[in-house]
């Protein structure tokens, strides 16, 4: 049999004894009446009494697990289920020892008749609140109400408050009906009366009509119980009430404690009563907009089907996309769920239970798409379900890193294009690569348009902060961007374009578990629809082979690459991890690493036939350092040859090494191939020339500084017609660096063109530059622009000729010495 809560001992409070006093003088009906019925202007809902054994609004142990109640509210409010509230609670109310009746049903009771609502599910920043969180949470929040209290023993105070209350005010009030020693408290609000007199004693017989809490936490509306009393009252000569006897089996079953809410007196610890109300008040899911159909971007969404939902799919012709819907449990009715093209022809018709959720890819012919839910009933029965898109589009780019301690992260979207990109989005996705939510879009970019942001403005949810770990950017063309990471006046990281995919990649740093002062974390993403089985090396910087192992990685999601974690517990300092699948596999990658040398990222090697690469800037000797690292993935040995080319077939000042198989090695370059202007070798790429193919990146810093700027090596897949600079940054504190190259072995002309802030080409700051066979120019925007270089929002930069191709990059510093630097090759 169910039980309700546990109220503490009431005594006979002074507000009964002074109503006693004055009975004499309150004539409640004259003449003698026959019958009466009355009842409450709202009627009270029925809920749950959340027992002490099982403390369920923070354990959920009663209900439906984790989060429970009041964990939910704290991942609304705060981002984390721990908190003031969940502590208190624990404290007060959770007691596997206590005795079964000890709950919560005085405050339900409390609230089911002060609380004038219809409660239903709704999606509160995407956390479902079931109809037992919000009522759970309102029961909590009258633990300390305003109160009017009588004792209901006796049974003319309890006639009293029938007629007053339910009768005159047309309230509900609340009444311990338990006849032993446990109290129950219920919400009574419709009071059916006879009576008949028989001298000065007038004999009732009232049938009470109260709400029940033998419910389950879900159940919406209000289960109608009744009790029947009989008592009689005695009357003066005047018809006026003296007192009053309980009379038949009432005189050992009838109410006792009475009570009426007058108002909530402060919030329970850690809780928002107001944002409470305002939850309970909610219903269906944050996407709603009527009855228009929603665009969605990329995302997992908690939702509820109060209604027919209609979403709108942001996919282009060409683009793929798997829709995910999962029935949560709950519900009895089926969700039926129907897939249309933008001609309005059914693509896929289902029906989805609780045993078979929908898992569906799909490749765009003729878009817009369209998903619609129905089920046959609605607000009795409404379905709560989970909806999962991922979206691969034409244009797409992974920021794999998310800082969130601390550090900051900016971005800068740009269209470099004469005509506007549609459906521009940026989505989070948690560790394993699962779309969390769309955070930006998708919008429209014009042409010339540019956007800077943080990321901590974007609308992101706490709760789904916490579950962010990466963003994906995508398009339907291509977009200008770059993403800095850092920390003031300590270090600067840079995603940027530099992300390629391919079936063979290389991660080319590792480092020890638990070293001081050292923190690397990386990760290998499968980008199909498809699992992909991939073969992992790991290596020594002196090629010794440290562990082998073999992987599958899930459609879409992310193996993650971290010290003293699988699949590689131990990794050696400076090593580096060969990452192999099929032909048919599409994967991509990257890396972070912080150490003394400083703080940089950057994505995943591709493997590539070519075996000529290019380091398109030696930084000037005696005060910058380059490095160049090479990392040698064949079985043999690789002889190197590192070539300046405006030396032509001049083999002069040619460095050779030779890489042992599976090698890894770093050297500096700026002594070797820096040369002062008027040498006949100044400003010349640096050719690297191999037997194999070959991997590397170079390098930045300055002697005695806090960070560095790393970059791949350039190689023909690399090299356009034209580049991009996606933002520039001049002021006080901050300097942008551009380098840009001729691999070719015919000079160019690179016409040099910035765009303003309202995206139009500034004509009277173009410039030229002839730059001969593989040379390169190196500046920095004040240089080139001076004062109107802060006026600057991007630069285009294209050789005149439409078959050229160029390359280069662009570097971010601070001016306190450098400090602070990274780029990202255009």
């Amino acid at each position: 049999m169910k039980m309700t809560s546990r109220h503490f001992a009431i005594p006979v409070f002074q507000a009964a004894v002074r109503w006693l006093r004055t009975l004499f003088f309150i004539i409640l009906f004259s003449p003698a009446f026959s019958v009466a019925a009355a009842q409450a202007t709202h009627v009270p809902w029925s809920g749950y009494w959340w027992p002490y054994i099982h403390g369920g609004l923070g354990t959920g142990a009663d209900y439906r697990g984790r989060p429970a109640p009041i964990e939910k509210f704290n991942l609304l409010t705060n981002g984390v289920t721990s908190g003031q509230a969940l502590t208190e609670y624990l404290n007060a109310y959770y007691d596997p020892s206590a005795p079964t009746w000890y709950g919560l049903c005085l405050y339900w009771a409390r609230a089911a008749c002060y609380e004038h609502m219809d409660i239903l599910p709704s999606s509160e920043e995407n956390i479902i609140f079931r109809v037992g969180d919000k009522k759970g949470l309102l029961t909590l929040s009258h633990y300390n109400d305003m109160v009017e209290n009588d004792n209901g023993a006796y049974p003319e105070s309890f006639h009293y408050w029938l007629l007053h209350y339910v009768g005159d005010q047309k309230k509900a009030f609340v009444a311990d009906l338990w006849a032993g020693t446990e109290v129950w408290s219920y919400p009574i609000y419709r009071y059916n009366m006879s009576a008949s007199d028989n001298g000065l004693t007038r004999s009732v017989t009232t049938t009470i009509f109260f709400a029940d809490d033998f419910v389950h936490p879900d159940y919406m509306g209000t289960v109608e119980r009744s009790s029947t009393y009989t008592y009689d009252l005695f009357l003066d000569g005047t018809g006026a009430i003296t007192g009053g006897q309980w009379t038949g089996n009432s005189v050992n079953d009838h109410p006792e404690i009475m009570n009426i809410p007058l108002g909530v007196r402060g919030n329970f610890p850690g809780l928002d009563y107001q944002k409470i109300v305002q939850v309970a008040q909610s219903r269906d899911d944050f996407l709603e907009q009527g009855a228009q159909a929603v665009s969605i971007g990329p995302g997992t969404y908690q939702l509820i089907l109060l209604d027919e939902d209609v979403y709108t799919i942001p996919a282009r012709a060409g683009d793929v996309f798997r829709l995910g819907i999962e029935k949560q449990k709950g519900s009895a009715q089926d969700m039926e769920v129907v897939v249309r093209d933008g001609n309005g022809g059914e693509v896929r018709r289902l029906t989805v239970s609780e045993d078979e959720p929908m898992a569906d890819l799909f490749a765009a012919e003729t878009p817009p798409y369209t998903v619609s839910l129905t089920q046959a009933g609605y607000a009795e029965d409404p379905n709560i379900y989970t909806l999962t898109l991922d979206l691969k589009k034409n244009f797409n780019q992974d920021i794999p890193y998310i800082p969130k301690s601390g550090d900051w992260s900016g971005f800068a979207l740009t269209n470099p294009a004469d005509a506007a990109v549609e459906d521009v989005m940026l989505t989070c996705a948690d560790a394993e690569g699962l779309p969390v939510q769309t955070v930006l879009g998708p919008v429209r970019l014009e042409a010339g348009e540019k956007r800077l942001f943080f990321f901590s403005d974007l609308d992101l949810p706490l709760h789904e902060l916490i579950k962010a770990e990466r963003l994906t950017l995508m398009a339907d063309g291509p977009v200008g961007f770059v993403n800095l990471i850092g920390a003031d006046n300590d270090f600067l990281a840079a995603f940027g374009r530099d992300e390629v995919t391919g079936c063979r990649l290389i991660i080319p740093e590792t480092a020890a578990f638990m070293t001081p002062g050292v923190k690397m974390f990386g990760g290998v993403k499968n980008e199909t629809f498809e699992d992909a089985r991939v073969k992992l090396g790991l290596y020594a910087a002196d090629g010794r082979l440290i562990k082998e192992t073999t992987e599958t990685i899930a459609s879409r999601r992310y193996l993650p690459l971290k010290p003293g974690f699988s699949p590689f517990s131990e990794m050696p300092a400076t090593g580096w991890i060969d990452v192999q699948a099929n032909q048919e596999s599409v994967l991509s990658g990257f890396h972070y690493l912080s150490n003394a040398a400083g703080v940089e990222a950057l994505f995943a090697l591709p493997l590539r036939d070519a075996v000529r690469k290019i380091v398109p800037h030696v930084a000037r000797q005696g005060y910058w350092i380059t490095g160049l690292t090479l990392i040698n993935p064949a079985d043999e040995q690789n002889p190197v040859i590192l070539h300046p080319a405006l030396a032509g077939a001049d083999a002069t000042g040619d460095h050779q090494i030779v890489l042992g198989p599976r090698e890894k090695r770093s050297l500096e370059i700026q002594d070797l191939f820096a040369k002062p202007a008027g040498d006949p070798l100044y400003h010349s790429i640096v050719e690297v020339l191999s037997q194999f193919p070959l991997v590397g990146y170079y390098t930045y810093r300055v002697p005695g500084r806090t960070d560095y700027a790393a970059y791949p090596l350039l190689d023909e897949s690399d090299f356009k017609s034209a580049l991009h600079l996606p933002h520039g940054t001049v002021n006080n504190a901050w300097w942008t660096g551009v380098v840009v190259c001729n691999p070719l072995t015919v000079a160019q002309t690179v016409r040099v063109e910035p765009y303003g802030q309202d995206g139009r080409l500034m004509e009277g700051l173009a410039r030229n530059l002839d730059l001969n066979a593989g040379a390169y120019e190196v500046s920095d925007l004040r240089t080139w622009f001076g004062q109107s270089a802060a006026d600057i929002a991007f630069i285009n930069f294209r050789t005149e000729n439409e078959a050229g191709a160029i390359g280069g990059f662009y570097l971010y510093g601070n001016t306190w010495y450098k400090n602070i630097l990274s780029g990202s090759n255009m």
